[in-house]
């Protein structure tokens, strides 16, 4: 038999596979390099995130409203009896307190006799210490030694340092929230805080802006100057038992009319899960819809822009 006669038959019989096995392998190939290309590509639109778990707590329900500091209570130091002021131990916008000695005052008869020919030798008569009733501020001072003055003149005017007050400005759609003898905190401008409760509720609203105006008084005394506005916290209400998550994990449209959270459902998937907000504590936001788990996870960094189902790259929490 001719060899190339032999040869040509062998591959006419064979070529069926041979076609078959060319096939075959350019499916494998393309198989092989489309797998490939989707590793590539899914490798590539990771995104770096990291995550957080939803809080079980108890959490206050607060209203914060506008206060201005106030006295209520202003009073005046008379003259007893009518003489010359010999001392002056007190002076424009100082404190004083309880018994404590404000004036002298030498009586007219007194500083005649000292004054005549008549007093020589005469034990000169002593002065009387004209004391504060109660603790204030000086806010007029009308006398000075050596001034003489009638009974009944007013030596000083002062603001009663136990009549400071908080008055409270409520919107009337917020008058529901607050009533007598509801405990509230002053927030004061230097970081600190104070007690207080309201004491009145006064019985009409400002015609002007229409809000309610209540007065705090103070758990304590302290040192504040009169027309100063504040922060006052009122508590409204408690949730037991409420979820929360970090105001991060919260994302929601340029509108802020529809939220969502990115919910991790495996090691690398994360989906978009419409929420319902609630209410707002020290940077944890309530979620009152759906119900989620304190074990499951969010994203909380990482996730501005993210469609929904998107695959991820975990990152560990510094």
């Amino acid at each position: 038999m001719n060899t190339t006669t032999g040869t040509t038959n062998w591959i006419q019989q064979k070529s069926p596979v041979i076609i078959l096995l060319f096939l075959f392998s350019g499916m494998l190939f393309s198989q092989c390099k489309s797998h490939q290309n989707q590793e590539e590509e899914s490798i590539v639109s990771r995104s770096d995130v990291k995550l957080t778990q939803a809080v079980l707590m108890d959490v206050d329900l607060n209203e914060t409203f506008t206060g201005t500091t106030r006295y209520l209570q202003n009073g005046t130091i008379r003259a007893p009896f009518s003489g010359i002021i010999t001392e002056v131990n007190i002076g424009l916008n100082q404190k004083f307190t309880p018994k404590q000695e404000l004036f002298q005052l030498q009586a007219r008869e007194s500083a005649v006799l000292e004054s005549s020919s008549l007093a020589s030798g005469l034990k000169p008569m002593s002065n009387q210490s004209i004391t504060s009733a109660s603790s204030g501020i000086v806010s007029v001072l009308f006398v000075r030694k050596g001034d003489f003055v009638q009974e009944g003149d007013v030596l000083a005017n002062f603001i009663d340092q136990n009549s400071l007050r908080v008055l409270l400005s409520v919107p009337l759609e917020n008058s529901n929230l607050v009533h007598k003898g509801l405990s509230c905190k002053l927030l004061l401008p230097a970081g600190t805080t104070q007690d207080g409760s309201i004491e009145s509720v006064a019985p009409a609203a400002n015609e002007t802006d229409q809000t309610l105006t209540l007065i705090v008084k103070i758990s304590k005394p302290i040192d504040l100057v009169e027309n100063m506005q504040l922060k006052v916290r009122v508590k409204t209400g408690t949730i037991t038992n409420g979820i929360f998550l970090p105001a991060n994990a919260i994302y929601g449209n340029e509108e802020l009319s529809r939220f969502w959270v990115l919910k991790l459902v495996n090691d690398s998937l994360a989906v978009q899960l419409p929420i319902e907000k609630g209410a707002e504590n020290d940077g944890l936001i309530q979620i009152v819809r759906p119900e989620i788990q304190v074990n499951e996870l969010f994203i909380s960094s990482g996730g501005y822009g993210l469609p929904d189902s998107s695959l991820v790259n975990i990152l560990p929490n510094e």
